[in-house]
């Protein structure tokens, strides 16, 4: 007689990036006990220790963090599950080798990823082989669906973290190339020795401040493009979430913001372009035509498409 698994959610919740990712995935799936390791610390290892029998006969999620320090907890964290069931699936929300070059090493991946089953909301890359995706859209802020006007001469925005990680510090530098208006909006998270009179930055706290300062922004000003930047970020949810805004996207080619917009959108959605200066030549047809076509798109067939990428 077969055993009946229950489901088991180990991962980080908030209410941004991953977090927001995983609360969506966790109202999505029917998980008997889900623990958020950012509220309980370390406490949840000796929880997971103690109900080992629930873990036994269970089926369990698990959102390691990847980057150090975390890393080496959630190897000790994999190689105790392993040892209780083999029902593990491990939820991937990040590039394998973000902040931690160990995972370009054979062994350890070996070590963290064998005999797991693999998820991820972006193509992920284990030893050249892709790990096929899904999609799970969170709840998303009702951004309005507006007429962005769209202009060569309009404002270059960055949209998210004021972070490195992000592309903010390559965006400051974007900014001494052309002679467009250079707007940043959301939230410092790290310090950037970058800051210049060029760029006007808009910081914002919260969700609902970030989205209302993006409407604001948007509405009033004739826009060029989003000026997408990012060095890490294998599901950029916040292209979702701005999507309805119709603001076209531009990435530099050869880029890694290229190879993220790829693997999460796919090429039709955004344009390419040598360096910044070659950004002036962008014509409004270019412009509009991969914004209205990312705005008009159908996410679930859309996601299924891209995994020919």
């Amino acid at each position: 007689m077969s055993k009946i698994y229950n489901k088991i959610l180990i991962a980080g919740m908030s209410n941004f990036g991953s977090g927001e990712f995983m609360r969506s995935y966790s109202i999505d799936k029917d998980f008997v006990d889900i623990i958020d390791y950012n509220k309980k610390g370390m406490y949840f290892i000796f929880n997971l220790i103690k109900n080992r029998k629930l873990v036994r006969y269970s089926e369990v999620h698990f959102q390691p963090a990847i980057c150090f320090p975390a890393f080496f907890r959630d190897i000790f964290i994999i190689l105790y599950l392993k040892t209780l069931t083999r029902n593990i699936t491990l939820i991937i929300l990040s590039e394998l080798t973000y902040k931690n070059p160990l995972f370009k090493i054979s062994f350890f991946r070996y070590l963290f990823l064998r005999k797991c089953k693999l998820f991820s909301s972006g193509p992920l890359y284990v030893d050249n082989v892709m790990i096929a995706s899904k999609l799970i859209a969170p709840n998303v802020y009702p951004l309005k669906s507006f007429n962005v006007s769209i202009d060569p001469g309009g404002l270059v925005l960055h949209i998210g973290y004021l972070s490195k990680i992000k592309g903010f510090d390559e965006f400051l530098k974007a900014s001494f190339w052309l002679e467009n208006r250079f707007v940043a909006i959301g939230q410092k998270i790290d310090k950037v020795k970058y800051y210049n009179k060029t760029v006007e930055i808009i910081e914002t706290r919260t969700k609902a401040q970030f989205f209302s300062q993006i409407e604001n922004v948007a509405t009033k000003n004739p826009i060029l493009c989003f000026l997408y930047m990012a060095k890490f970020d294998l599901s950029p949810l916040l292209l979702l979430e701005i999507k309805s805004l119709g603001i076209p996207i531009v990435v530099i080619r050869g880029s890694n913001a290229e190879r993220i917009l790829t693997n999460y959108i796919g090429r039709e959605c955004f344009l390419r372009v040598d360096s910044i200066s070659k950004i002036a030549s962008l014509t409004i047809r270019d412009l509009k035509t991969v914004a209205l076509y990312f705005r008009s798109l159908d996410l679930a067939q859309h996601y299924e498409k891209i995994q020919k990428y």
